[in-house]
């Protein structure tokens, strides 16, 4: 079987026909499939170009024009120069006034039968770097015609307007590509690629060697990521993972990597975000790297604990020490951002509320003309004890009951809490500051309204002292203790001593046994002489209380 039937052409086929031929049947026919049927299409398309070469160069002998007549100038005896364009050059450029792509195949076999081929060659090349509207079609029509950037094109060519071709063809290849990252169709991407191994000027070692840049800077500034596209391009171009040496250019390669490592933790960080928020890894996750506004972020953090700070405090310091490319997808690209939002837990601010509550109903009901001392501080020990414990409770028991109606007070803290409490950031509705509205209801109900009005406008000084202290930032009050903190402090002290200094001084106003008036406050001495000896100072307790019968 010859080359010429294995191609299915006929003998006198020129080149681009056998180069057109040969490119159809590659398609069908791949190495990795069929390696004898590829190895018998390539030695029939090597023979094929061979035959036609040889053919088109004892054609071009045997037709050679005579020899141009040369008219010299009759005084300076020169060849006179030419005052404007050939008449090849005046067709060409006829030709292709208008030209469209569809237009391409006509023009040009009009081009041969004016025999201004190269000109019009030439001047296609000017044309496809001019225009902007068909410059991919009129270039992949000339670089299929006339082989152009690569070793088969003509060599007369201008270099400046190849080279000024060759970087709009990778431009153009790099801003398709990239479009498709952007997009995330990788489907469109190997088909783009795919199709860049059918391109004659890519096949150099160089042309493989910029193609090798350009994949791997489009894979490290697009803002879309896949793991196995990345695998993929490195199994294809031979980017070794594990090589210290790699085709990939350096500082491309490092850079890779690097990010190939901070996607993979980004990527098991935001699996995260579809499960429950039922630990601490979870709630920490969500705090940093979920897509949700601010806002929501703060009330989201009301309800972070210890063990969610610390698991807050791990990743961040990862992010800024092993995946600093991640810093930009952080808030303010400051990963510990979080420590803003982390608020103290305040919720132990209303056993000092309370105590203040229980001193007034107690001065209220106790301290009264005709009540004791000890009335009234055994009524602010035993109020105190009594509502401490009831706030104890709630402060155990209610976060996790409240974590039930976590949605529910999603949405309602960001219209409600900024009105119903000073606090800033604002509290969680349903978990902060019910449990408040409940121990004010007891007290209430229970001691009046008195120390109702005093245990409400004790949490609200608190939120006030907070808010003034960080909106002012004063140096001395913004240490690691909020304000509310020293106050509390304060308070639950103050009544502390306070009842205590009412015990001390019930105990004063108590006469002990044989203190103050007395039954028989005469005795033997008091009727004697001085000079009795019984009776003789300093006195003795028998002398001064004789005896004492029982």
């Amino acid at each position: 079987m010859s080359c010429w039937e294995i191609l299915g052409l006929p003998s006198d086929a020129d080149t681009r026909s056998i180069k057109r031929q040969y490119a159809t049947l590659l398609k069908r026919t791949r190495p990795d499939d069929d390696p004898e049927g590829f190895q018998r299409l390539r030695e029939a398309y090597e023979h094929a170009l061979n035959w036609s070469d040889s053919m088109r160069q004892n054609a071009t002998e045997e037709t050679a024009p005579a020899a141009e007549i040369t008219l010299y100038n009759t005084e300076t005896g020169l060849q006179p120069r030419d005052t404007g364009p050939s008449a090849a050059q005046r067709t060409a450029t006829r030709l292709l006034e208008g030209i469209t792509p569809q237009l391409l195949d006509e023009r040009f076999a009009e081009a041969e039968q004016a025999w201004c081929q190269a000109e019009f060659e030439e001047q296609l090349l000017l044309l496809c770097l001019k225009t902007e509207h068909d410059f991919q079609a009129l270039t992949r029509w000339g670089l299929e015609h006339f082989q152009w950037l690569s070793q088969s094109q003509r060599g007369n060519l201008p270099n400046s307007a190849t080279l000024e071709l060759h970087q709009r063809l990778f431009s153009s290849l790099e801003e398709s590509l990239a479009h498709l990252l952007a997009l995330g169709d990788i489907e469109g991407f190997w088909r783009e690629y795919y199709n860049l191994e059918q391109l004659d000027w890519l096949k150099s070692r160089t042309g493989w060697e910029q193609l090798n840049e350009l994949l791997a800077r489009l894979l490290l500034n697009s803002p879309f990521w896949s793991a196995k596209l990345f695998k993929s391009v490195c199994k294809l171009n031979n980017w070794s993972m594990t090589d210290y040496v790699s085709k990939c250019p350096e500082p491309y390669w490092t850079q890779l990597l690097e990010r190939n490592r901070s996607e993979n933790f980004l990527y098991y960080q935001q699996q995260r975000l579809e499960l429950p928020l039922n630990t601490p890894e979870n709630r920490a996750a969500y705090l940093l790297f979920a897509d949700i506004p601010l806002l929501q972020r703060q009330i989201f953090a009301q309800r972070m604990r210890p063990d969610d700070w610390r698991f807050c405090e791990h990743l961040a310091q990862s992010i800024r020490d092993k995946h600093p490319r991640l810093l930009s997808r952080m808030p303010e690209n400051n990963p510990f951002f979080w420590q803003d939002l982390k608020s103290q837990d305040n919720g132990w601010l209303s056993f000092a509320a309370v105590m203040l509550a229980s001193g007034v109903a107690a001065m209220h009901h106790h301290l009264l003309p005709g009540n004791g001392l000890n009335e009234t501080a055994n009524a602010i020990a035993l109020w105190s004890l009594l509502l401490s414990g009831l706030t104890g409770m709630l402060l155990w028991f209610w976060p996790g009951m409240a974590d039930s109606l976590w949605p529910l007070d999603r949405r309602l803290s960001p219209y409600l809490s900024p009105r119903l409490s000073p606090r800033s950031p604002s509290p969680l509705l349903l978990r902060d500051l019910l449990p408040c509205w409940l121990i004010a209801a007891v007290i209430g109900v229970w001691l009046g309204a008195p120390s109702l009005m005093a245990y409400v406008g004790t949490m609200l000084s608190f939120g006030w002292a907070d808010r003034l202290t960080k909106k002012r930032a004063w140096p001395r009050l913004a240490s690691a203790y909020p304000t509310s903190w020293w106050l509390a402090w304060g308070m639950m002290l103050s009544v502390t001593l306070s009842t205590l200094g009412l015990y001390a001084a019930h105990s004063l106003t108590i006469a002990s046994r044989n203190h103050g008036l007395q039954p028989w406050p005469e005795r033997l001495c008091s009727r004697m002489p001085a000079s009795v000896e019984e009776c003789r100072l300093p006195a003795t307790q028998q002398q001064w209380y004789g005896r004492e019968t029982h």
